[in-house]
């Protein structure tokens, strides 16, 4: 039973590789087994082939039973590979009829199959601590909520753009130490989000840091996103305001074929860290400074990821032309959003409210 799937690029067309747990060397399996955990717990196969359906064919001829894609979580595929042969390699996959759509396809800055090394001990399972890492920053509103179904959803649909989130993986290098629990980085391997990737038709055309993910997880999702920090007005300590709850709302405009797009973003959540030694926070007129601090802040944030989409990859990850095609279904026939998007008059108003209850009491 497959746990955790990942897709390379190889001279030869694909490389497609898979982590399977071993049931007796987990804990609880009820098989008498030591409940090892880790790379022990699990072995991992790899075979290439001219397409992803070759490469599976092959890998069966490993294997002495047949492969089970029906449990699959996880979905890797190298950076490469979607730059070069596209997400049209998942063909064979959406045609599957064990593959849910649930899995979390997850896009590597490396070679896919290093996700598939990584011995973080956390988990019985190794790449489950990675299953368990994209679930909760999802549920947390830290990383976007993007299911392989989303994406076959978001290809059918000629109204929206996609992204997926993106990954720095480190293997880790295996050894004694690794299989003992040690702490080193290098026996355990990391991982950790680098924000969102951008993919245009079917190619990945660039990416977005996690600062530049922000505003499109709140605009899209409704999701807070990680805190936010600005200098105290003498520049002497920093204020961390943890957002809570986001409320976009979108007005579209036009005239003839210039399209004008205004987004009003509301954003409340409170102080979660203040390290300024001259600032009273329970003055009204420093909040509403700070607030307009805030305000500043999370506007060059969207600036920044707007120059970037509209410019720079011509992608309307924001999903402004979903809203047209729904709300503006004339504008939406004279309009090739293609061609206009990277021309739409395209601006953000943000307006933060701190909440009071995490401020020190006095």
């Amino acid at each position: 039973s497959v746990f955790a799937m990942a897709i390379d690029e190889h001279p030869k067309g694909v490389e497609v590789s898979v982590q399977i747990p071993i049931p007796i060397m987990i804990v609880g399996s009820g098989e008498g087994g030591g409940g090892q955990g880790g790379q022990g717990a699990v072995h991992n196969f790899s075979a290439v082939g001219k397409t992803v359906y070759e490469a599976l064919e092959n890998l069966q001829n490993q294997t002495n039973h047949d492969l089970f894609l029906g449990h699959t979580r996880l979905l890797f595929l190298s950076e490469k590979v979607v730059r070069n042969k596209g997400m049209k390699i998942l063909d064979a996959l959406r045609r599957h009829p064990e593959i849910r759509r649930q899995i979390w396809p997850l896009i590597v800055d490396g070679p896919a199959k290093d996700a598939l090394m990584v011995n973080l001990r956390l988990a019985e399972i190794p790449t489950e601590y990675i299953l368990d890492f994209v679930e909760n920053g999802s549920s947390h509103g830290r990383m976007g909520d993007t299911t392989l179904g989303q994406w076959f959803v978001n290809q059918s649909d000629p109204t929206r753009a996609a992204y997926i989130n993106y990954l720095h993986v480190e293997p880790g290098k295996g050894g004694d130490q690794a299989n003992a629990g040690g702490q080193g980085d290098d026996a355990e391997g990391k991982v950790f989000w680098k924000g969102l990737a951008v993919i245009r038709g079917n190619y990945m055309v660039g990416s977005l840091s996690r600062e530049e993910s922000g505003p499109v997880l709140g605009i899209v999702e409704d999701k807070a996103g990680y805190p936010v920090r600005v200098k105290c007005p003498d520049e002497r300590g920093m204020i961390t305001f943890g957002p809570k709850v986001v409320d976009p709302s979108v007005t579209v405009s036009h005239q003839g074929k210039n399209i004008k797009i205004r987004v009003k973003v509301e954003v409340w959540g409170g102080v979660v860290e203040n390290t300024c030694s001259k600032l009273d926070l329970s003055q009204e007129k420093v909040m509403k400074k700070m607030e307009k601090m805030l305000e500043q802040v999370y506007e060059k944030q969207f600036e920044k990821a707007l120059r970037k989409v509209q410019k720079e990859y011509r992608t309307d990850v924001f999903e402004f032309g979903a809203y047209i095609h729904a709300y503006h279904p004339h504008l939406w026939k004279r309009i090739d959003w293609e061609r206009d998007f990277p021309k739409a008059d395209v601006k953000a108003d943000y307006q933060v409210t701190i909440k009071t209850l995490n401020l020190e009491a006095r």
